[in-house]
């Protein structure tokens, strides 16, 4: 086998090893970070939604009348402002999902599903207890992170919409009726909020950003690859294999042959000086022994 052969399988079995160990420290690390941006939206968008109820709370509930000529203003209802902006932020961002997801919900479709009935649960067993997260399926089928933080009955004032339906305003109890929202109670946690976060698409980006890594390192291996035997064949491969073709032929007995350029100082030079200076004692001492026999 020759030099740039075992050359090149070292370099070959270098690079995959390298390769390999580089892939998998940064496939993991770009799965962390996909993960932890799943998160930071997730957080943004629960946190975005808690200061929209607060600011229909503070700025829109009291100077709006809940009820306008006997018909019900849902845009009153701190609910009603954050679903709106969600509503609207889905269309550009399809998966993304935010919910006030309660037990006994005034509008039905505000009612809790099962995996958030048991968050809701969770945060009611537990009033110390202000954040929970985690991953869920959904339909089986889209994985998604989800952060949960409770509902809770903190002013009084909206118990009078949630007490029972003969205090509550005629026009409220006709638009959703007399079944739901009632029997709240002061410091109650009624539901939670509940954010969804799609999972794949931020490890759709991973994915690409790992398979983009992986391609450069691989195209960049080749560049230095072909750089690498260049250089190996002009400065040592070459270099050797004339000096190697002469020493056989010295050993051949062949003298009169052209002395090897001794230019440079690095190694390949003083192996040429060497193997003149070789070939030099040979012929005086051949031609000693000549002049001997004489």
């Amino acid at each position: 086998m020759g030099l740039r052969s075992k050359f090149n399988i070292g370099l070959i079995v270098v690079f995959v090893i390298g390769w390999l160990i580089s892939g998998y420290i940064v496939r993991d690390t770009l799965y962390k970070n996909a993960a932890q941006e799943v998160v930071r939206q997730a957080t943004l968008m629960i946190d975005s939604a808690s200061s929209m109820r607060k600011y229909t709370s503070d700025h829109i509930t009291p100077n709006l009348p809940a009820v306008i000529d006997g018909k019900f203003m849902p845009q009153t209802i701190p609910t009603f402002s954050v679903l709106a902006v969600f509503e609207t932020l889905k269309k550009k961002y399809p998966g993304y999902m935010y919910r006030d997801a309660v037990l006994n919900p005034t509008n039905p479709r505000d009612r809790a599903f099962d995996w958030e009935a048991s968050l809701i649960n969770q945060f009611r067993a537990d009033n110390n207890l202000k954040e929970l997260s985690g991953t869920t399926d959904i339909d089986g089928a889209n994985s998604v992170l989800y952060i949960a933080r409770p509902i809770q009955i903190k002013d009084s004032k909206c118990l009078a919409c949630h007490t029972t339906p003969e205090i509550a305003p005629a026009a409220l109890v006709k638009e959703y009726g007399l079944v739901g929202g009632f029997g709240w109670q002061l410091d109650e946690i009624i539901g939670a909020q509940v954010v969804t976060v799609p999972t794949a698409i931020p490890y759709e980006h991973a994915d690409r950003a790992f398979k983009s890594f992986m391609v450069i390192m691989l195209v960049t291996f080749f560049v230095i690859f072909l750089i690498l035997n260049l250089m190996l064949s002009l400065l040592v491969v070459s270099p050797v294999k004339t000096m190697s073709q002469q020493v056989d032929l010295i050993s051949q007995g062949k003298m009169n042959l052209p002395e090897l350029s001794e230019r440079g100082s690095d190694e390949i030079s003083v192996l040429r000086k060497s193997i003149n200076r070789l070939r030099r004692s040979l012929q005086i001492a051949i031609d000693m022994i000549a002049k001997g026999q004489k």
